[in-house]
């Protein structure tokens, strides 16, 4: 049995004594563990199951998952060690790019691009697959299992790793929604797992005031925020919005300074008894938008054509949804000379932090909406929709938006206008969508922050030097 202090060495301890203590074997490879990362060494190491959601950046792969792989095998001769995650891009590039960074400290080991074999016979390998059949198989008396951002990995994998019966077992993660394995960890399932819960607080590597200014950015309860520092779960009963009536009034109270430009204008098409809504933008002012209701789509496109020329626009100035009716709808319009710019709400988004394009260009102009940098009309409706569609988080943690079948059957109407005000906050004059393409957006930082957190951590005394 390894000796089971985590927190502080004793002294004159041999080299072999010191491998047996996952703080003397992670200060032989040059890390300095943090007080929770040894914590969680520990019961790992002494054959538990543990459950750790941590902040992005916060080292749970690179500082302790990889040399718990290393530890494993080295303590428990003959032992296998398991790690998989939800891409083979995280396996491979991260938990497995790491242990190549020891070679030169593992003389004897045979080690390759996911998998390895210690002197004393132990094995360990990393995968990533969809099949679970190709998961079991794997029988050991001391058998470890690394789950690495669990809320990824589909039920299937959980229950044939399950089946496997692990001696011990590691399931850490980011969190997102609620509603996967990994979140029942630390919910239904929780007396079966011990658990931990690591912000970006507790991690003295991350600067205070770099998680001060992402506060400030995007606000305490930004769902991004609340995992990526905070490490919460988000569920479906949080009751989120990306629009609060509250932001919209401070925004339309204490408007920016009025800048010029070339119009756009965004087309939210709709038959029957919803509405279409064209929304035009001068600059950062949203002119008031023009609705109307008609069953005969073709009369629809007649009538957007006009109010197109009335506001002296030209094909290339104007998007439109290209998803249902708009696709027939955008069809006849180019038939007219008029050859529009098509977006699908429900294609894939450009930052895969979304669940599609929908989500993505209503919470970026949410965040333009909180920060105040656009001009909106008074339009109580609008703000009505805005406020009225929820948030989904997925448990891979993207952000989504309910559906427009799902707010009807809550007695909510279509956000026309909300989708036709989201469409032209997110577009430029002769340009594709912004939101996709500006220097300065939120899912640009979004994705500097996820940068961050993929990278390698900047972990206390880390050195992979001989």
């Amino acid at each position: 049995m390894p000796i089971s202090d985590p927190s502080q060495l004793p002294a004159n301890l041999t080299q072999e004594q010191l491998l047996a203590t996952p703080l003397g074997f992670s200060k032989l490879l040059g890390i300095d563990l943090h007080p929770w990362q040894a914590k969680v060494f520990l019961d790992v190491g002494l054959c538990n199951r543990v459950a750790l959601k941590a902040a992005n950046g916060s080292g749970k792969t690179s500082c302790l998952a990889a040399p718990l792989v290393l530890w494993w095998c080295t303590v428990y001769p003959q032992s296998q060690v398991v790690t998989t995650a939800g891409v083979y891009r995280q396996v491979k590039e991260q938990l497995w790019q790491r242990l190549a960074g020891w070679r030169d400290k593992l003389k004897g080991w045979t080690l390759n691009a996911t998998d390895l074999t210690a002197p004393n016979g132990s094995k360990a390998i990393g995968f990533s697959t969809d099949e679970p059949n190709r998961f079991e198989g794997w029988h050991n008396d001391k058998l470890l299992m690394i789950f690495d951002e669990a809320k990824s990995i589909p039920t299937d994998i959980w229950r044939a790793a399950e089946r496997c019966q692990p001696s011990a077992w590691l399931a850490m993660s980011s969190t997102g929604g609620m509603d996967g394995e990994f979140a029942q960890c630390f919910l239904g399932k929780r007396k079966y797992w011990k658990n931990y819960s690591v912000s970006a607080y507790d991690c003295p590597h991350i600067k205070k005031e770099w998680i001060d200014m992402q506060i400030e950015q995007h606000g305490r309860d930004n769902p991004f925020i609340r995992s990526m520092i905070f490490s919460e779960f988000m569920g479906e009963d949080d009751g989120i919005s990306p629009f609060t009536f509250s932001k919209i009034l401070n925004c339309r109270n204490n408007p920016p300074k009025k800048q010029e430009g070339n119009p756009v204008a965004f087309i939210d098409w709709a038959g029957g008894g919803d509405e279409t809504v064209i929304a035009i933008r001068r600059g950062n002012t949203i002119e008031p938008l023009i609705g109307w209701k008609d069953s005969d789509t073709m009369r629809s496109v007649g009538k957007a054509i006009v109010e197109l020329k009335k506001a002296n626009l030209r094909p290339s100035d104007v998007w439109a949804d290209d998803g249902g009716l708009g696709k027939p709808m955008n069809d006849r319009m180019r038939e007219q000379g008029w050859a529009i710019k098509r977006v699908n709400f429900g294609a894939r988004a450009y930052s895969e932090n979304y669940v599609n394009r929908s989500s993505e260009i209503w919470w970026e102009t949410a965040r333009q909406v909180e920060r105040a940098e656009i001009i909106l009309p008074t339009d109580e409706l609008l703000d009505a929709q805005l406020c009225s569609r929820k948030a989904k988080i997925a448990s891979s943690g993207k952000l989504g938006l309910e559906s427009k079948d799902e707010m009807r059957r809550r007695g909510v109407c279509s956000p026309d206008r909300g989708d036709a005000v989201c469409g032209v906050c997110c577009v430029r004059p002769e340009n594709s969508l912004a939101v996709f393409d500006s220097g300065n957006t939120g899912s640009d930082q979004w994705s500097e922050m996820q940068e961050y957190s993929e990278g390698e951590p900047v972990c206390a005394g880390f050195d992979i030097g001989g």
